[in-house]
């Protein structure tokens, strides 16, 4: 339990009083590249609502380094920026080939690891870099749209 909070009572969550304004705008991260670490990966189920089919994608949030004065202009302790990956699956199973899963070999190759013929997980990834990532402000939020080998 965080500190400073109590017990969660959820017959008085909804009758607690509270006297304050909370943002409204998110503290985003300036458009750049940034040297990143990977913080996390998540999967999570999704519906398309136009045709009913389920996908999987992956959300890999990454935890940006070297970037002090951006976490003191705007901030923040920790700089962490999200990539969603939307995965192509064949047979119950990720899709290999041409133009299949291209976001998700681009990552493994960054992070060296794409090794034909070594078992991988995602959980391999956690931890992994640095990597650069390639962000970008899209409305109220980060979004990384490239990721690439450190030079």
């Amino acid at each position: 339990m965080p500190e400073g909070l109590s017990a969660f009572n959820p017959e008085t969550f909804l009758d607690q009083e509270i006297d304050t304004q909370f943002d409204t705008k998110y503290a985003l991260v300036p458009d750049d590249d940034y040297t990143a670490l990977i913080d996390n990966v998540v999967g999570r189920e999704f519906i398309n609502k136009e045709t009913g089919e389920r996908g999987i994608i992956a959300d890999v949030t990454y935890e940006l380094m070297d970037c002090d004065e951006v976490k003191e202009t705007l901030g923040l302790k920790k700089a962490v920026v999200k990539q969603g990956l939307f995965l192509e699956y064949e047979n119950g199973v990720l899709a290999d080939g041409t133009g299949k899963n291209v976001k998700l070999g681009k990552l493994r190759e960054a992070t060296g690891q794409d090794k034909k013929g070594k078992p991988w997980k995602f959980s391999m990834l956690i931890g992994a870099g640095p990597v650069v990532v390639h962000v970008v402000q899209d409305g109220d939020y980060n979004k990384v749209v490239r990721v690439s080998a450190p030079l």
